[in-house]
């Protein structure tokens, strides 16, 4: 499904990842195959992939582009470390870094429990 999606695109933005951290290694084997597939399917290709993902491994220090992070054991997501493994091999992946955001049940403060609350009182998401 994927790759038939790709072939059919002139670009991939990636922003895709589960939420079910029980699941955390089987999601991002399952995020790391999809961004391969996209780049399986773009090589050799001028076709951007954009891969979304956070600065949770840059916590504690000033993040800069060059910096290339390590997979956590705990938080083993390698969304920017496939993209960059691409990159690498030519396919013109990159990457966009994410500001934290805390959300979830309950919260009630910042832009997405904002965004959430809207949908949730007009019915729909934009």
């Amino acid at each position: 499904m994927l790759r038939r999606g790709a072939l059919d695109a002139d670009g991939i933005f990636h922003t895709a990842f589960g939420l079910d951290i029980l699941r955390i290694g089987e999601l991002a084997t399952e995020d790391s195959t999809a961004i391969e597939t996209f780049g399986e399917v773009f090589a050799g290709s001028v076709w951007p992939i954009i891969v979304t993902d956070g600065f949770l491994h840059l916590t504690g220090k000033k993040a800069l582009e060059t910096d290339r992070p390590e997979v956590m054991p705990a938080f083993p997501r390698a969304s920017q470390q496939t993209a960059f493994a691409l990159a690498g091999r030519g396919i013109h992946a990159n990457v966009v870094r994410n500001p934290r955001s805390v959300h979830g049940k309950g919260e009630a403060h910042g832009f997405v429990p904002m965004l959430a609350g809207v949908a949730r009182e007009k019915g729909v998401s934009a």
